[in-house]
């Protein structure tokens, strides 16, 4: 049994994109730099230090095949900072019967913690700071039965991002920047935080991928079995069984770790609301009794989301090796994990 493969697309400025990152004389460069394609296979980024290259796709009638062209070319806006992570990820229009892509965003992770949006053209439409570590991988999900959501993985934590508050708020600031122009106060007005989930792992473990499964719905016979196995008879237990989100992780120590979070936003600790309130009427008391210091103040420290701990349930156990990278079907019903390519060090 044979098959044919068949060529789709071509990358025209390949070269080009090589000599954008000084990568010329290097043979095997693709594996040192970040890349990704759009699901919609209309937008395909690359990233290497501070260079981002974002390539469009048009269609050649002559060779019947899309080509991909340099759309824009340059260096992000902290040229201190390099890049980790890129996720491409299309926008489906709204208020139309017929499903159809609106335009589609790149999103990048860099080494400080910081994600940043960009528009096809190039244009930073927002920039948020989640965690402050470097981003290890950027993922989404998307379908008809599941949350459009999006996910940003740290060394020691997970960042969900909800699409309901995401992609109206990017279409919003990709509309008025075409409207009044990029650094325009009233984009600079319509900037918002985005709220978001950070779970966090235990401190022992070197994750270096993980993969967000989503809620594991559990029977009442399994709940009521495992309150009356660890409580014993006399076990307080609730009626309906809790929701949890399950997280898979890659790495060491364990080799594969399967962590569970309960699902709900949870509320802030109320001392971390007194320490916040403490803070800022410490700041302000020079101010009331002694008047306007002409020391210079020093910028506030950036307010990141509070985590929620996992649960590390079980997990599997393989001391002489390390798992650097996993993947989830699309079923949602198999995992596959990633070795070392032989000759690499330390794992």
């Amino acid at each position: 049994m044979s098959c044919e493969v068949k060529v789709l697309s071509n990358v025209d400025d390949l070269s080009e994109v090589q000599d954008q990152f000084g990568l010329s004389s290097e043979e095997n460069w693709l594996n040192a730099v970040c890349y990704a394609l759009s699901p919609a296979g209309d937008v395909l980024a690359f990233g290497h230090g501070s260079i981002l290259v974002i390539l469009s796709s048009k269609w050649d009638r002559q060779r019947q095949l899309n080509v991909y062209r340099i759309a824009w070319k340059g260096a992000i806006d902290d040229p201190n900072c390099l890049i980790t992570s890129i996720l491409c990820a299309p926008m489906v229009g709204q208020g139309s019967s017929q499903i159809s892509m609106d335009f589609s965003f790149i999103v990048v992770g860099l080494d400080n913690g910081q994600v940043l949006f960009y528009g096809e053209n190039g244009t930073l439409v927002h920039s948020q700071l989640f965690h402050q570590e470097p981003v290890q991988a950027i993922k989404a999900q998307s379908g008809k039965h599941i949350n459009e959501e999006l996910y940003v993985f740290y060394a020691s934590c997970a960042v969900i991002i909800h699409g309901a508050q995401l992609f109206p708020l990017l279409r919003s600031l990709k509309q008025q920047i075409g409207r009044y122009g990029v650094g325009s106060p009233r984009v600079n007005e319509a900037q918002e935080v985005i709220a978001c989930r950070k779970w966090s792992y235990g401190k022992s473990m070197t994750v270096q991928d993980s993969v967000v499964v989503g809620p594991q719905k559990t029977c009442t016979f399994d709940h009521l079995l495992t309150a009356s196995l660890e409580g014993g008879f006399f076990a307080k237990y609730r009626h309906a069984p809790p929701q949890n989100s399950l997280i898979v992780a890659a790495g060491m120590k364990p080799y594969i770790g399967f962590h569970y979070a309960k699902e709900g936003f949870t509320q802030p600790v109320l001392a971390d609301v007194a320490r916040a309130v403490a803070s800022k009427i410490k700041s302000a008391l020079p101010s009331w009794f002694g008047g306007s210091s002409s020391t210079p103040q020093t910028p506030p420290e950036p307010q990141l989301p509070p985590s929620e701990a996992l649960i590390c349930r079980f997990g599997l156990c393989d001391l002489p090796r390390s798992a650097f990278s996993v993947w989830l079907a699309p079923n949602y019903s198999l995992l596959r994990r990633g070795h070392p390519r032989p000759g690499d060090t330390n794992r």
